[in-house]
């Protein structure tokens, strides 16, 4: 994994691979589910003030098989997931490819269709 020359840095395109590759081995997700959020989870002020900031990802996912929403914290050093919850109630954000099924949706109604072809 590639390390960044300071730990405020943005994560890497190797850092956010190794977070979504912990969090489908560890976090109980099916294969259908999508990342919302990979991001740096910023370490404390103390930890940087000490020099002894860890590299971790906070992620969020929508598992559109069971509904729900997770988010949790990966540790990218150790390879572990530090904390990982389905937050009741929560909604992730829409993503590409819920605007692409709406689309198909939308395609397929016969109502909207003749609506498009009244409207010319």
């Amino acid at each position: 994994m590639t390390h960044s020359t300071h730990p405020l840095d943005p994560l890497t395109r190797e850092e956010i691979i190794a977070a979504a590759g912990i969090v489908r081995a560890q976090g109980e997700l099916s294969d259908q589910a999508w990342f919302e959020t990979i991001a740096l989870q910023e370490p404390s002020k103390q930890a940087l003030r000490e020099g002894n900031a860890k590299r971790q990802a906070f992620v969020c996912c929508y598992d559109p098989v069971t509904g729900q929403t997770h988010d949790g914290v990966a540790d990218l050093a150790a390879g572990t997931l530090l904390n990982w919850r389905h937050v009741e109630g929560m909604m992730a954000r829409i993503v590409g490819d819920e605007f692409a099924m709406g689309c198909a949706v939308v395609l397929q109604d016969e109502g909207f269709i003749a609506a498009c072809a009244k409207r010319g």
